[in-house]
């Protein structure tokens, strides 16, 4: 990789994940750019772990995901970067799966395999989130209940 680009994709990276409103606009369209080339079978595997960066990514520009050192946002940050950039150094992909298999070998894998973990949490939490309120609002009103029937027992047999 040109070394000249790779500084300027850094700082790039570093500044985009200091911005969580660029952040956010930039992890909009890298999912834009997935969707166009998810079906290149060149992409294999990896379309599934660069749809997990753009979403930990925009998850972290929306606060709601925030375990992550800032040196691995910004690999996957840049190696996004360089992936969506329009301008090829190798024909096709190559280049884009070498560099976020980098990445990957880097320390970003896992890091990626803790945030699947935390979204899978999200997603059983969000999905019976109702029912898991329901039911602590009802033991909270029996506890309750259970309290101010409890003091009426002490204060009658106070004034018994």
């Amino acid at each position: 990789m040109n070394l000249l680009r790779k500084k300027k994709i850094r700082a790039e990276a570093e500044k985009l994940a200091e911005d969580k409103g660029k952040l956010r606009k930039f992890s909009e369209g890298a999912k834009a750019w997935l969707e166009k080339f998810r079906d290149k079978p060149v992409l294999g595997s990896m379309a599934q772990d660069l749809s997990d960066m753009i979403d930990l990514v925009n998850d972290y520009a929306e606060g709601e995901y925030t375990a992550i050192p800032k040196r691995f946002l910004a690999a996957i940050v840049g190696a996004l970067l360089y992936v969506v950039c329009p301008l090829e150094l190798l024909p096709g992909f190559i280049d884009d799966i070498l560099v976020v298999s980098i990445i990957m070998d880097c320390g970003v894998s896992s890091e990626l395999k803790k945030y699947r973990e935390w979204k899978k949490k999200q997603m059983r939490r969000s999905g019976s989130g109702k029912e898991t309120d329901r039911k602590k609002t009802a033991e909270e009103e029996q506890k309750a209940d259970r309290k101010q029937h409890a003091e009426e027992r002490y204060e009658q047999d106070k004034t018994e």
